[in-house]
């Protein structure tokens, strides 16, 4: 073999070494649902290996089901080694999608029942409102009506009082009077004469 077909041999073997080390060496950061960060080599994909870091240090993924931040599901069933890979379901988005356009329509409804209850019960508050106010205000105006009434019937009786008054006194002085004025049988401020019983007695 010539020198250089041994030279090119090496250096065939070193560049393979070199391409399977950036195989070995390529991986891939996967966010869980709930924000985990775990290591896939070489990819995401079945048969991959995951590492996650738990308590500070590196370990294999353990046993179980776990959601991405996609919505699609990684099942391992060994310890480190991906299983399989689930991706989210359309049919499923559709009904969750479908189901969350229902809960908004029922729970729009439901509040436009509520708007219109609260609506129907202003409106009847203003409607018994506005009639309490029309009835007292018919009622200030039979007040005012009859205070009204009650004043003029009163200033009448007053002014036929009045005149009934003026006309008896007028009556009283026009007229004299029928029987004569008769003297008091006793002055009390006239002194009684008195007799000299002397006298008297001497002329006799």
């Amino acid at each position: 073999m010539s020198n250089e077909n041994l030279k090119k041999k090496v250096l065939e073997w070193f560049s393979k070494e070199d391409q399977e080390d950036e195989k070995t060496e390529k991986f891939e950061t996967v966010v869980l649902a709930d924000d985990m960060e775990v290591e896939v080599q070489p990819a995401l994909e079945a048969g991959a290996a995951i590492v996650a870091t738990l308590e500070g240090e590196p370990q294999p993924m353990p046993i179980g089901e776990y959601i991405l931040k996609d919505g699609r599901t990684i099942v391992i069933e060994e310890a480190g080694v991906i299983a399989s890979i689930s991706a989210v379901e359309e049919d499923q988005e559709q009904e969750t999608t479908e189901d969350m356009e229902g809960e908004n329509k029922e729970q729009a409804q439901v509040k436009k029942i509520i708007e219109r209850i609260e609506s129907e019960k202003i409106f009847e508050k203003l409607n018994e409102a506005e009639k309490t106010n029309k009835f007292l205000k018919e009622e200030n105006e039979a007040l005012k009506t009859e205070l009204t009434d009650y004043k003029k019937v009163m200033t009448e009786q007053f002014e036929a009082l009045k005149t009934f008054t003026q006309e008896v006194f007028t009556e009283l002085l026009d007229e004299p009077s029928k029987e004569p004025v008769k003297k008091p049988a006793f002055n009390p401020f006239k002194k009684d004469k008195k007799e000299n019983i002397f006298l008297t007695t001497k002329n006799d």
